[in-house]
């Protein structure tokens, strides 16, 4: 889960996070351009699993927090689950991870689509424009191929990940090996 200034949000996608996954298989990469986080999100995490792994990253750059995070899971991991800071999945049982996806070797991802909460007609308007991207990324799927699975919420096979992160054309790839300050 990469973020930044996530205090409001943090520990109630953590817990709904925490009612799918084993808290040692979750890795939360805060990220600014600062020597130091620029809010209290890693208490927060600490409160609400002393074993939900938190990093911080002293660049503001998403793309390198979440490859980050990807090295911080155990070796265990043969998936990776990312997510935004601000988005809830489902309460438990609504959301299905199916490995079956990945029997076909072409497959090397999946996305999910979201619905956006709220009444008012802009919360409509951008549930509307989701609703749009999500089919546009099932046709091209169902047509062709993608470089990257576009989504808030994606599935990926752990190594394939790896290896489209490191390539995203907005990795700064001189920098996304260095190793992270302590």
């Amino acid at each position: 889960i990469p973020c930044h200034e996530s205090r409001e949000e943090i520990g109630a996608v953590l817990a709904r996070v925490l009612e799918y996954f084993d808290p040692d298989h979750v890795v939360v990469a805060d990220n600014a351009d600062s020597v130091d986080p620029p809010d209290d999100t890693a208490e927060i995490v600490a409160k609400i699993s002393s074993r939900v792994r938190y990093l911080y990253i002293p660049q503001g750059h998403k793309t390198r927090a979440l490859l980050h995070g990807t090295f911080e899971l155990p070796p265990s991991c043969e998936y990776v689950l990312h997510l935004d800071d601000d988005t809830l999945l489902s309460s438990k049982g609504d959301m299905v991870f199916d490995e079956k996806h990945f029997d076909d070797p072409s497959v090397s991802a999946v996305t999910y689509g979201i619905r956006m909460l709220g009444d008012s007609i802009v919360a409509k308007c951008v549930d509307l424009e989701f609703l749009q991207f999500s089919l546009h990324r099932t046709t091209r799927s169902l047509l062709s191929t993608a470089f990257f699975c576009h989504g808030i919420v994606g599935l990926w096979k752990r190594d394939k990940w790896t290896e489209r992160m490191a390539a995203h054309p907005s990795m700064p790839a001189a920098r996304v090996l260095e190793p992270l300050e302590p």
